[in-house]
């Protein structure tokens, strides 16, 4: 009885082995953590402190002069943890289904009906926690951004700086707060938590009531803040605390006396409710429970986290507007001109793509696994230091956003810069400053016909020769032509007003240098007007044919550009555009495109107004303008630099998403910005802040593709063709081009790829790069971009992204499992030589070599039996029932142990008896079975405790997720214990 008392040796109180937990299993997990990105860790001693780590005994018991850590230093390996000490303090769930008499008696009826109910309820609840964060901190960065942009116009780039940087470190201050006062384990996205948690690590604490508080509020205040972080991760982690809170509110209604599954299931709904609420992505948030999160799921689980997700779609649609007015947060144009077909020279562009995130993607994680590393040896001991590195880090975020965009030049808003090699792919709004109006034309009965858009009738002879020869392909189908604005190109066709134009030339032209009478050279600039197209179009009248298909006095339907300002009387008071100095202004959004520049003083002490300009796009209306033949006309600005660093990490991606502009973004620009982004995403992540890598790592993707097709832009060794444009401009305009003998830049480049594309394509192969996701990503990226013909070369990209990125590291959230001293259970082991290994090898062992003993419990035990003080009294939590011949009937826990004793010293009985509560048919598995079929066995059926026994049933020990773990096998076949035991060599049977 002594021997069978004694707990198993080289456990301790620590519960290594059979796997402990509170009697209460609400009570969360037994020792405290710190809070911080690493938490917990106590500061290594300066002689550890060494590049390589360390891995030294950790026998006998568990005493702090004794523990040796693995060193945080540099050269961390991910494959360990940073802490083995802290990696055995965490229990495990009990996601087995138990077979007692409890579990056969109960009516699961009820449970049914409330995990469905409650389904529906975690869905609703995490989408309207979803639109407070996503609107709380859009509402701080407006106010942020505003305040700034008054401040510069009161007080110049100083003030802005001092402005933004308040606003700044007000915010983290108040992030950092919610770590370190309100929940300690609510820094960093959470996601690592919610996979340990689904893998049955026991992280209750981690996803209570102030966890979920403390998130809420510090997720909207560092976004809010403008750093280097995305809110998406942070909602998946609230949407598990919702999951969790819901199971405890639901708790004194359950049947099952298991909570542990329901709660695991509950945990899944709430993390697919949390990407479906973030993106609007309901098969997204499913995808990722089944592809990332959960390591233990069943179809019907997979049912409740879709309908979860459904669930949290529709309350966020219906909270937005309704689902007419619904729209995603990244979604891309789609219209006319967007529908391109990718050949083989594009795929083999998105491969390379593939192969750029994905090696930039395991660097990321690279990066910032050691510097988590770092900060838990250095900074996370002490709260002051992690003060300390939040206020510098939004210090540095604050010069980054104020003072690079001043390095760059403010550029001009104008068609002409943005619309070169444009793919015609442009947003509504956009086109309808450069498009005039349009033309329809479809096949019916009685032939092609025409009608113009603008509610103007077009001269009957003048349409008659383009109508026989555009040549409609099918009958009833609708086909829109577009009519250029006069600022495009300057020039133009108009059957009506270019005829009063040449008229009233011809009429003034002996006088036309004299101008009008008032002074105005109004007559001056009509003729200037005509003779561009006698320069362009005037040869013999067999060339004139050829070139515009129409007869010779057909030429004055042409003529340059003409505004007439609504129909003004006379051609003299119209505005004319030349094509030599035509600009066509593009009028952005003031928030999506702020723009930073120098301020300077003139000599007299005046602002001067050339170095002092607005700080977000501005400009008068093409209707409110005097003639600008000179072109000296203040067009509305903006500095690319700033439309990614001064506004929200979602707008940034936006940007960076739009189509149809290929040079919106210059290349010098985007380098700069990936460098520094690069570095404070990697920096951010691991802090004592709340906040996400998913918009980082689309921002950081969305660069790298958008650069490389400006690259592949740029090497194009072909000409753009002059005779067919990417916009479908009606034919008579079309012919003004084609006899044009300059190059034409604009809408120049329908068969290349448009950077926004590909911005798309690399922001889902960066993720995949970092965080080595496949079919989550690519569907969530066709959701949220509601464009599905580009799944193919995402799905391409994000493969080849996974691929390489593999070649280098884990993935980083996995890899963070690891630098949080989880003690997580892979699908399988990385090292294929412990397939060599038995069972019995992996048993604890005592100093002289043998395994060690385990403490059990007989089926009948005497109230005062020495087992039973002893399994009372010990941090374990499982304990074999045997029978009178010492052979495993079934296997009790702690807990239902103490239930027993209350129960015999209530009634006053002085036997107890084990087999109403204990498990009937517990796992086992004989000591010569194979370490890799073990370890299959426990994982695949979800396990705490998984029995070794000999050939005739007697146990040899019990293994857990601790004895069970690759870095803590490798520990014991390292160690020689006493020089008599090498566990390599052992693969006989062991048996008693």
């Amino acid at each position: 009885a002594a021997a069978m008392a004694r707990p198993l040796h080289g456990r301790g109180s620590r519960g290594r082995g059979l796997d402990k937990n509170d009697d209460d299993e609400e009570a969360g997990l037994s020792s405290s953590l710190t809070g911080s990105s690493i938490s917990g860790y106590e500061e290594v001693q300066r002689r550890e402190r060494k590049s390589i780590p360390m891995v030294l005994s950790m026998e006998g018991h568990h005493d702090d002069h004794h523990h040796e850590r693995r060193c945080a230093c540099a050269g961390y390996d991910d494959h360990y943890p940073l802490n083995m000490e802290k990696a055995f303090t965490f229990n495990s769930l009990n996601l087995h289904e138990s077979f007692d008499d409890a579990s056969r008696s109960s009516d699961r009826a009820v449970d049914r009906f409330l995990s469905w109910t409650c389904t529906v309820v975690i869905g609703g609840t995490v989408a309207a926690l979803g639109l407070m964060v996503h609107n709380g901190f859009h509402h701080l960065a407006h106010w942020r951004i505003h305040a700034a942009l008054e401040a510069y116009e009161e007080s110049g780039v100083l003030g802005a700086f001092f402005v933004n940087t308040s606003y700044v470190l007000g915010l983290t201050l108040v992030g950092v707060a919610c770590v370190l006062c309100v929940a300690p384990l609510s820094h960093g996205s959470g996601i690592p938590q919610v996979i340990a948690f689904l893998n049955g690590i026991d992280l209750r604490e981690q996803f209570n009531l102030r966890t979920l508080v403390a998130k809420l509020l510090g997720t909207i205040c560092v976004v809010g803040a403008g750093l280097a972080a995305g809110p998406e991760g942070p909602m998946i982690h609230i949407g598990a605390c919702v999951g969790y809170l819901m199971h405890t509110l639901f708790r004194p209604w359950r049947r099952n006396e298991n909570n542990d599954i329901m709660l695991r299931d509950f945990v899944c709904i709430g993390a697919g409710c949390g990407i479906a609420a973030a993106f609007r992505a309901p098969i997204a948030g499913t995808l990722f429970v089944i592809e990332e999160a959960a390591s233990h799921f069943s179809k019907g689980t997979l049912w409740k986290v879709f309908a979860g997700g459904i669930a949290a779609f529709e309350v966020v649609v219906t909270m937005t507007g309704g689902f007419g007015y619904y729209s995603t947060e990244y979604e891309v144009t789609t219209g006319p001109g967007c529908h391109q077909i990718f050949s083989v020279e594009h795929h083999v562009v998105f491969v390379i793509i593939g192969i750029l995130c994905g090696g930039l993607g395991g660097f990321f994680n690279q990066v910032n696994i050691q510097l988590n590393a770092f900060r838990a040896k250095h900074v996370n001991f002490s709260p002051s230091r992690r003060i300390g590195e939040v206020l510098l880090l939004g210090f540095v975020t604050s010069c980054v956003a104020i003072f690079v965009p001043m390095a760059f030049e403010i550029r001009e808003a104008t068609a002409q810069v943005l619309l070169e090699d444009s793919t015609g792919c442009i947003r509504d709004n956009w086109r309808d400053q450069v498009i005039a109006g349009t033309e329809t034309y479809w096949g019916a009965p009685g032939g092609p016909k025409k009608a113009r858009q603008d509610g103007e009738d077009l001269d009957a002879e003048a349409v008659e020769g383009h109508l026989h020869r555009y040549n409609v392909e099918s009958n009833n189908v609708a086909k829109s032509l577009y009519i250029p604005a006069p600022c495009l190109f300057g020039l133009t066709f108009d059957p009506i007003e270019c005829p009063r134009v040449w008229e009233a030339c011809e009429e003034r032209r002996p006088n036309a240098s004299l101008g009008r009478p008032d002074g105005l050279p109004g007559w001056k600039q009509a003729c200037q007007c005509i003779d561009v197209i006698r320069e362009q179009l005037t040869v013999s009248p067999e060339k004139l044919v050829e070139r515009i298909g129409q007869s010779p006095r057909h030429i004055q339907y042409y003529c340059c550009g003409v505004d007439t300002f609504g129909g003004r009387a006379h051609p003299t008071e119209w505005a004319f555009y030349l094509p030599s100095n035509n600009s066509c202004p593009f009028f952005l959004d003031r928030d999506k495109f702020p723009t930073l520049t120098s301020r300077s003083k003139s000599g007299d002490g005046a602002e001067d107004d050339d170095s002092h300009r607005r700080l977000s796009g501005a400009g008068k209306p093409m209707s409110n303008r005097p003639h600008i033949l000179a072109g000296d006309e203040l067009h509305p600005k903006y500095n690319p630099m700033g439309s990614l660093s001064f506004v929200p990490g979602s707008v940034a991606v936006q940007n960076l998403f739009i189509r149809g502009v290929p040079h919106l973004f210059p290349p010098a620009v985007l380098v700069v910005y990936f460098i520094l982004y690069f570095g404070l995403s990697a920096w951010t992540a691991g802090c004592a802040l709340p906040g996400g890598l998913v918009c980082p790592h689309m921002i950081l993707g969305a660069i790298v593709g958008r650069l490389f097709a400006l690259f592949v832009l740029a090497v194009d060794m072909h000409d753009p063709d002059t005779t067919k444009s990417s916009i479908a401009w009606i034919p008579e305009f079309q012919n003004l081009l084609n006899a044009n003998p300059e190059p034409q830049r604009l809408f120049a480049h329908a068969a290349q790829i448009d950077p926004g594309v590909a911005a798309a394509v690399g922001a889902s192969a960066f993720m995949g790069g970092s965080g080595r996701i496949m079919i989550t990503l690519t569907v969530m990226m066709v959701e949220i971009t509601a464009d599905p013909k580009i799944i193919f070369p995402m799905s391409v990209a994000t493969i080849v992204a996974v691929l390489v990125g593999n070649a280098f590291n884990h993935g980083l959230y996995h890899a963070l499992i690891s630098v949080q001293s989880l003690p997580f259970l892979p699908s399988h082991y990385a090292d294929k030589s412990l397939g060599q290994l038995r069972a019995s090898d992996v048993l604890p062992r005592q100093p002289n070599g043998e395994i060690a003993p385990v403490l059990c419990v007989h089926l009948v035990e005497p109230r005062d039996s020495p087992r039973v003080r002893a399994a009372l009294t010990s941090s374990h939590n499982g304990f074999p029932v045997l029978d009178r011949d010492r052979k495993v009937i079934g296997v009790v826990l702690r807990r239902a142990v103490t239930q027993i004793v209350a129960e015999a010293e209530a009634a006053g009985d002085e036997e107890l008896r084990f087999g109403p509560v204990m498990d009937l048919h517990p796992f086992m598995v004989p000591g010569y079975f194979t370490l890799e079929r073990t370890f299959q066995t426990f994982l695949l059926v979800s396990l705490r405790h998984l029995i070794v026994v000999d050939d005739s049933r007697v146990p040899l020990g019990v293994l857990t997720r601790h004895d069970l773990q690759e870095w803590e096998i490798h520990r014991r076949r390292k160690k020689n214990v006493g020089g008599l035991v090498e566990m390599q060599g052992l693969h006989q049977s062991h048996s008693l």
